[in-house]
């Protein structure tokens, strides 16, 4: 097993729109243990979603490697990079993700459906009960409250077993007693399944509650305790 569950050394990302060249990450630079929850914050525009999109392999950055559970992925094509993300990390957006034409239990399945996968059932029923979703199977999200839909993309997020699972803004969309029960079973299903968790948030009260916090300021980390 590698000594880091993600690895990011000297990482750069720029966007260019015109003759306007943007620089969302520089040197950006940090290494997370397994099992461990680390918060990400920093002013908006400072690189934290772009952060996380690249350590999900949906941007490249032109410089740097970005190493999870010991495979650099950074050089992968599209189709390799697709099929590690899979299989091995879990994403949960600030805004559900989830198809409004599909029930909820069409949702949960839908990660193994594209990979071809045959799910836990046994592993998705405990999830279900956890984050307290366990009725909802039969229902479209837009029967569901939003604390509710964020619990739905967590289970489906979890319930490939991923070595890693992103947090970008989960709570950003919720009342303030939704947001804490939301971060409350984020960190109750680190716990449980020793899952290694990176989540950027806005949320001061709630990235201080994490193991470890990393706060960002014009594309790099400015603070990174070990």
């Amino acid at each position: 097993m590698s000594e880091y569950a993600v690895k990011v050394s000297e990482i750069r990302k720029t966007y260019t729109d015109s003759a306007t060249e943007t620089v969302a990450l520089q040197d950006c630079s940090f290494a997370v243990k397994p099992g461990e929850f680390v918060s990400v914050i920093g002013k908006s525009g400072s690189g934290k979603s772009t952060l996380l999109h690249c350590l999900a392999g949906l941007i490249t950055p032109e410089k740097g490697t970005i190493t999870i559970g010991g495979t650099m992925i950074q050089d992968m094509n599209e189709d390799r990079r697709s099929d590690f993300r899979l299989s091995h990390i879990g994403i949960v957006f600030q805004f559900y993700s989830l198809v409004q034409e599909l029930t909820i239990e069409e949702n949960l399945r839908l990660p193994f459906d594209v990979n071809g996968r045959q799910s836990d059932h046994t592993f998705l029923k405990k999830l279900k009960k956890l984050l307290e979703i366990e009725g909802l199977d039969h229902k479209y999200p837009a029967q569901c409250s939003g604390g509710q839909q964020q619990r739905v993309v967590i289970a489906r997020a979890l319930a490939v077993k991923p070595d890693l699972l992103l947090a970008d803004e989960p709570t950003g969309n919720l009342d303030s007693e939704s947001a804490r029960q939301v971060f409350t079973l984020l960190r109750q299903c680190q716990r449980l399944f020793r899952q290694t968790v990176v989540m950027v948030t806005h949320d001061l009260s709630l990235a201080k509650q994490a193991d470890r916090m990393l706060v960002m300021e014009d594309g790099g980390i400015l603070h990174a305790p070990v």
